[in-house]
């Protein structure tokens, strides 16, 4: 579970009281503090009770505060402040080439990692198992999600899975009520709240198709209607880059289903792949050269 995304998410989505909104800020300020005091010594910092300071606990999924204040020390220390990156790393007028090269693989980076730690690995397996049983895989994305999608389409074919994504949202619509027993539907969106998916998701629902939803928060409408949601990292500031952060988090997550697909399909894909290589011009090319 990424804790410090959810807390923001909890106060960017107004799910908190406004004493509960003064013991997360006081939270994600000052992390340090709180492996120093108690639930009741927050809750006298932020003029509350320890039963609010529970209750936010209980929101994030942890049985009390001891439980919450494990978990999330050792995610702050395991993981860079956003802030500080995003004030250290911003992209400006002034930088060198030198300086946008590194700045740009270091958010990249940023997103990677961002996005790993969000992985629950039994819930990795359950998708990857989906996947794998699937006869197809149907994507639905809009705009640049849809070009996230082409490309994991056409990943999935290499690890010898069916896969489609159309063009328009009508074709989306009609792929929805296509589907049948044994498809597995794949929504990516950033806010999670694309009215449009949204109908296609019920859609799908109302079909028993297993649904798995990209997207950063849990409490997102398409979230909580999915089979299973998993996270991705967002920023919403373009400035800070969010644009960059949000597509390298897809892609990663993609080439991690695509790699677990290839994996358990090793022998077939590779003979798969063996065989599109004898008759592909390319490949054919490539071959001929090397005996130059």
């Amino acid at each position: 579970m990424k804790i410090i995304n959810e807390l923001n998410e909890l106060k960017r989505m107004n799910k908190l009281t406004s004493t509960e909104q003064g013991i997360v800020n006081y939270i994600l300020t000052y992390p340090e503090e709180l492996e120093k005091i108690s639930s009741r010594q927050l809750a006298e910092l932020t003029y509350t009770s320890p039963a609010t300071v529970v209750r936010i606990c209980q929101k994030l999924g942890f049985s009390g505060y001891s439980e919450f204040k494990i978990k999330y020390l050792q995610e702050v220390n395991q993981t860079p402040r956003m802030d500080q990156i995003n004030r250290t790393n911003p992209i400006t007028s002034e930088d060198s080439l030198h300086r946008i090269v590194n700045k740009v693989a270091a958010l990249e980076i940023t997103a990677i990692e961002q996005t790993k730690k969000g992985i629950d690995l039994d819930q990795l397996n359950r998708v990857s198992e989906l996947l794998n049983q699937a006869t197809c895989i149907d994507f639905y994305a809009f705009d640049n999600n849809l070009h996230l999608a082409k490309n994991a389409c056409s990943h999935f074919l290499y690890a010898g899975k069916q896969a489609v994504i159309h063009d328009s949202s009508n074709a989306q619509f009609m792929q929805a009520f296509a589907s049948v027993e044994g498809h597995v539907a794949i929504i990516i969106s950033r806010t999670g709240e694309n009215p449009m998916l949204y109908r296609i998701a019920n859609v799908l629902r109302e079909r028993k198709i297993p649904l798995l939803v990209l997207t950063e928060s849990r409490h997102s409408s398409l979230a909580k209607i999915s089979t299973e949601h998993l996270y991705l990292y967002n920023v919403h500031r373009f400035t800070d880059m969010g644009t960059i952060l949000f597509q390298t988090s897809v892609q990663y997550l993609f080439d991690l289903l695509f790699a677990i697909l290839f994996s358990r399909n090793f022998e077939n894909s590779v003979k798969q792949n063996e065989m599109y290589e004898e008759i592909n011009e390319y490949h054919q090319f490539y071959k001929e050269a090397q005996k130059l």
